[in-house]
């Protein structure tokens, strides 16, 4: 038993054609040119999920690392007295810095929304 075989035609792309109505023929040209391919939708997609990231990555702690090493000559007859007038001195330094921003206005949501759009 089973359905008997039916032969079908294969739809064409312009299928809306066949019906010869030129407002069908707008309205459908002008949607296919609104309309981004799934190439185009998956990169929009992608796109916000990386602002959003970026935006919601400000509600959590921050934390930042500095370093600075140089060499410095200072000059024996300048502003420095002795025992730096005249010699190398190494002027290095290191900086930690710890932050957080918490969301007590809404800011962050905000930003977030707007990223996402």
């Amino acid at each position: 038993m089973g359905l008997p075989a039916v032969s079908t035609s294969r739809v064409t792309d312009d299928w809306w054609q066949s019906w010869n109505d030129p407002q069908l023929n707008a309205l459908m040209r002008q949607s296919l040119q609104d309309n981004p391919s799934l190439v185009d939708a998956q990169a929009r997609v992608q796109r916000m999920q990386a602002l959003s990231g970026v935006v919601d990555a400000a509600s959590l702690p921050q934390g930042t690392l500095g370093a600075d090493f140089s060499r410095q000559r200072y000059s024996a007859n300048g502003l420095f007295p002795k025992p730096i007038a005249g010699n190398v001195r190494d002027n290095d330094s290191v900086q930690l810095g710890l932050g957080w921003s918490p969301d007590l206005w809404g800011q962050h949501a905000a930003e977030l929304a707007s990223a996402i759009g």
